[in-house]
């Protein structure tokens, strides 16, 4: 090859790195909600320990998901699996129909901009997900935590655009899961009775047991 060339490939190259830094996030994710809801999931432990609260105004860009499960069953950082490289997560949303009515997909590995990892390891207690540019379905913060009976905890938040929250009003009831592609998942319930308000821009609700 001359060195013109050369120094074409070169450029082409470095052209590339620098487009893919700029892009930022990148990664593939198989998983989508299951078509209705998973069985066996793991549940919350108590009435009213789970949260859901859900903006859907005129502008997209208001958008707002925040998903509070607390009080759950037994959960260990295994059964997490590893979403810092292989395991998948799906927010689900069922509609009293068993329709899935909402889902946003964070896969393994994701990254955030300049490259950097929107996953990480909490030491021993789990792990955590971040992107301030809701660049993953409008996902900005995952907390993942394990914990004996009635000790796990799970936090879910979003906002902005790309969380494409058309599921309001919610069919009640609705069934909430966080579904994992190594085949756990995590649910909680919300009924008429728990819900606060739910109309075509607002949910707020605490959960019942299944």
């Amino acid at each position: 090859m001359h060195d013109s060339g050369r120094r074409t490939l070169r450029t082409l190259v470095l052209a590339g790195t620098v487009f893919a830094l700029l892009l930022g996030p990148s990664s593939a994710s198989a998983i989508e909600c299951a078509p209705t809801p998973q069985e066996g999931c793991h549940a919350t432990t108590r009435p009213l320990k789970s949260k859901l609260n859900l903006r859907n105004g005129v502008r997209p860009d208001r958008q707002k998901l925040v998903w509070k499960w607390f009080r759950g069953e037994a959960t260990t950082v295994a059964e997490y699996g590893n979403p810092t490289t292989t395991t998948d997560y799906a927010v689900c949303m069922y509609d009293g129909s068993d329709a899935v009515v909402y889902q946003s997909v964070v896969p393994a590995g994701a990254t955030c901009r300049g490259g950097k990892p929107c996953w990480k390891q909490v030491g021993d207690r789990g792990f955590a997900f971040r992107d301030g540019q809701a660049h993953w379905d409008g996902i900005t913060k995952i907390r993942l935590t394990r914990g004996e009976e009635g000790h796990a905890r799970i936090i879910i938040k979003g906002s902005g655009a790309n969380l494409n929250l058309n599921a309001l009003p919610l069919g009640l009831p609705t069934a909430v899961q966080l579904q994992a592609s190594n085949g756990q998942c995590w649910e909680a319930f919300f009924s008429v009775d728990g819900a606060r308000r739910n109309n075509e821009t607002r949910f707020g609700g605490r959960s019942s047991l299944p």
